[in-house]
């Protein structure tokens, strides 16, 4: 797991180098979209939170899925 800061935000991504190194990487799966949900949007203090799920695949093995069941955002814009 990585994370990449920048501007009051962050940026993560998953990278796993167990096992098979061709699996590594995952992105969004685009036939399993998931759901977002705002909780929180103050236009005051520009912040968002919210909660998502989704599914993430692997391209060159597409056997392999990774699944995000209560995946929490927030930051500033």
């Amino acid at each position: 797991m990585s994370t990449l800061n920048g501007d009051g935000g962050e940026i993560v991504s998953f990278l796993s180098v167990s096992g098979n190194i061709g699996c590594a990487g995952y992105l969004h799966d685009s036939l399993n979209p998931g759901n977002i949900e705002i909780c929180r949007f103050d236009k005051t203090k520009r912040e968002v939170e919210g909660t998502f799920n989704m599914t993430l695949i692997n391209r060159d093995c597409t056997d392999s899925l990774m699944y995000i069941t209560d995946g929490k955002f927030a930051f500033w814009y």
